[in-house]
């Protein structure tokens, strides 16, 4: 601790029976690992699938070393809209791409790795602060937990495991260098690094900071009066804190340089235009789902877009269940930062890692991501542990107990394992997921509009335009797949139907320089020049690439001024 004083034991030993040495047979970590194999390793048989395509298939970026610059200098996203900076994970995909000529395999071996060394990190982290017996169960459930899949059968999911991974063994490394009076610069630089390969990696591992805070709070609180506490804590953190800031505006800084942008990503449909108390009252219309998906993950769904749920960016009925869970998460933190430092800290950390994609601060690409849900169910999962500790010391002498407990511990460790093996099979391919979104959410919006754009590719026209129709109907107020769709028809030459849907598009979001430009193209090919050559000045009014603009009305200028020569 470097001057921390040891004065009184953390009060997560009282609460884990003291066992908190971090000691777990070798045998443990092993037979974690192969559960850990056991539900991710039927991924190997994956291709790549839905983001994996434009991430990885399409993205000339990491197909090769001689674009490696762009790495670190562009979007993560082969387009610049989205502002996501992941240079390490565009880091390594470039290399798995070069090491297996471009196979699926060599990625979805790094992401079996990457999950069966989480769980193993994982094990090490409850191990610190609850007994053996405790630690090896729930890292047991981390294991086969099903709403891992995501992370694991997809490729991309790769950067959420690494990120995941280096939050974990941070976490531990921290707990344990402060336990032993051990933080010494060595251990600093080392969780610095870390820290900041963390968010090269994938943006929410910028959380790190406040997970080792909630550290400090909760399993590593003493004892001592808490005057001579809160000055030795000051003295011997501020430096490092100081240090993790540094590398948090270093992140930050980069990310503007390249990008432009601190934090946010191309928002989902449902939070366009939304400020963050409207995003706020949406989040309370999925907070229910998140909770399901971390206690029983029975029901996985490849997105969570209306109807398929249901939200309001305004006050609504539907909110009253997110209501009473952000209320009963508040009420059981409170209990538990009395009574147990162990369960307080878990529900801290499955807070604040779900945080940076809770779409209040910035606004995302998603509503709900399974994959997402990684490190929160961590964190849910260390709570949990507190609770079997409390079992296994209240019923430690009913002989008949232990049967019974091991058995619904198997079933439950059985049943996670089926289904995430089951699951995986999903993420096989893009049309296996979009197959899947179709069928287990008939009522989604994005089901359909993803199906609908696979159809568009294949070439099946009509069946395609269906299903962005029936997207449209769910909903409305979705500005992209009027303008989608529309350009789908100006490709076929169906003005007539394009300029109605382009027209639509602006009405909803404005200025839009693909929408215009389209009118523009439409009113050309069917001659009607003077109504495109005032859609040209539009568009540069608007800012609008004027080169492409200027060389259209110029089109139309000549186009009535040969008119007006052969009237003549």
């Amino acid at each position: 601790m470097n001057g921390d004083p040891a004065a009184g034991l953390p009060r997560a030993a009282a609460d884990a029976g003291g066992h908190i040495d971090g000691r777990v047979d070798a045998r443990v970590y092993v037979l974690v690992a192969l559960l850990a194999l056991a539900a991710a390793g039927p991924s190997l048989l994956n291709g790549f699938a839905y983001d994996d395509q434009w991430i990885i298939v399409t993205n000339p970026r990491v197909h090769d070393l001689h674009h490696w610059a762009d790495w670190f200098r562009t979007s993560y996203w082969p387009t610049s809209e989205a502002s996501l900076y992941r240079p390490l994970a565009s880091t390594a995909f470039a290399l798995q791409w070069i090491a297996g000529h471009g196979t699926p395999l060599v990625f979805h071996i790094v992401n079996v790795v990457l999950a069966v060394a989480g769980a193993v990190a994982f094990l090490w982290l409850a191990s610190l602060m609850l007994p053996p017996a405790a630690a090896t169960v729930v890292a047991a459930l981390f294991a086969v937990h099903p709403v891992h899949v995501e992370a694991t059968g997809n490729v991309v999911g790769q950067s959420e495991l690494a990120a995941g991974l280096i939050m974990l063994i941070a976490t531990a490394m921290y707990i344990r260098a402060r336990r032993d009076a051990m933080l010494t610069p060595g251990a600093r630089l080392g969780i610095a690094a870390l820290y900041l390969a963390g968010m090269f990696f994938k943006e929410n591992a910028i959380v790190l900071p406040a997970w080792l805070l909630a550290a400090e709070a909760t399993v590593l609180r003493n004892d001592a009066p808490l005057g001579d506490a809160i000055r030795a804590r000051w003295r011997a953190l501020v430096p490092f804190n100081a240090l993790l800031a540094c590398v948090a505006l270093l992140a930050v800084a980069i990310r503007w340089k390249v990008i432009g942008a601190i934090g946010g990503d191309i928002s989902h449909p449902a939070l366009d235009n939304l400020h963050a108390p409207q995003r706020a009252l949406v989040m309370l219309g999925v907070l229910p789902d998140a909770l399901r998906l971390l206690v029983w993950p029975a029901k996985l769904f490849a997105d969570y877009s209306p109807m398929h749920v249901t939200i309001s960016a305004s006050p609504n009925v539907s909110q009253i269940n997110g209501i009473l869970v952000l209320l009963g998460m508040a009420v059981l933190l409170v209990v538990a930062w009395r009574k147990n430092a162990t369960a307080a800290f878990g529900l801290s950390i499955a807070a604040i890692a779900w945080l940076p994609t809770a779409n209040i601060v910035f606004p995302s690409g998603v509503l709900l991501a399974e994959r997402a849900l990684y490190l929160p169910s961590a964190g849910m999962l260390l709570a949990a542990g507190t609770a079997v500790a409390w079992g296994m010391r209240r019923f430690s002498g009913a002989t008949s107990a232990a049967p019974v407990a091991l058995a619904a511990l198997g079933v439950v460790l059985v049943a996670g394992t089926v289904r995430s093996v089951d699951r995986q099979r999903t993420w096989r391919s893009s049309e296996d997921v979009f197959l899947t979104m179709r069928r287990d959410e008939p009522t989604s919006f994005r089901a359909h509009y993803a199906w609908g754009g696979l159809l568009f590719e294949r070439g099946d026209l009509v069946n395609g335009e269906r299903e962005w129709r029936m997207a449209i109907r769910i909903m409305p107020g979705y500005h992209k797949i009027y303008e989608d769709l529309a350009s789908r028809y100006l490709q076929a030459h169906l003005c007539v139907a394009a300029v109605p849907m382009y027209r639509k598009a602006i009405e909803l979001a404005g200025t839009l320089p693909l929408s215009r430009a389209g009118i523009v193209a439409c009113e050309l090919e069917t001659s009607q020049f003077r109504a495109a050559r005032h859609e040209a000045r539009l568009g540069m009014i608007d800012g609008n690439d004027p080169r492409w603009f200027r060389a259209r009305l110029f089109s139309a200028e000549s186009a009535l001024v040969a008119l007006d020569s052969i009237r003549k």
